[in-house]
C-alpha cells in the first residue's frame, strides 16, 4: 500500500530520501482498493474507500491504526507529520521487541532527515 501515492501529493522541497519510507506491505488491501487509491491524496482516497467499500469512517480509521498509521494525519494530507509519526511508532515497536532503547533518535542526522527528533 502506498500512503502518499505520487510526487504530486508531496510538499515542495520534501527530501526524496523520504519517499523510501512510504510503502508498506499490506496484504489486506485488494487490487480494487489499490485502484481506488490511484494517484489521489490520502483525504480523497479515504473518502472514496468509505463510499465504495461501504465501511464506516471509524472502521477505516481503526484499520489504519492497526498499521501504525495516524488517520488524522492522512485526512490533513500531512506528509511530513505522517513520516515522523510513523517512524516514531516503528522505533517504539522495535524498542519493545528488543527490550532496549534505540539510540540516536534525536541525533543531528535524524533531525536533518526527518525534520524532527523521533523521540
Amino acid at each position: 500500500m502506498v500512503i502518499f501515492c505520487n510526487h504530486g501529493n508531496l510538499p515542495c522541497g520534501a527530501p526524496s530520501r523520504r519517499y523510501g519510507y512510504l510503502q508498506t506491505a499490506n496484504p489486506s488491501l485488494t487490487s480494487r482498493t489499490n485502484r481506488i487509491i490511484g494517484g489521489n491524496a490520502p483525504k480523497k482516497y479515504m473518502e472514496s474507500i468509505v463510499k465504495n467499500h461501504h465501511i464506516s469512517t471509524d472502521a477505516l480509521k481503526q484499520h489504519l491504526e492497526t498499521h501504525l498509521v495516524d488517520p488524522d494525519l492522512l485526512e490533513k494530507n500531512d506528509f511530513n507529520g505522517f513520516i515522523v509519526d510513523r517512524a516514531k511508532k516503528l522505533l517504539d515497536l522495535i524498542q519493545d521487541a528488543i527490550g532496549k532503547s534505540v539510540t540516536g533518535r534525536d541525533s543531528e542526522e535524524v533531525i536533518h532527515e526527518f525534520g524532527a527528533a523521533l523521540n
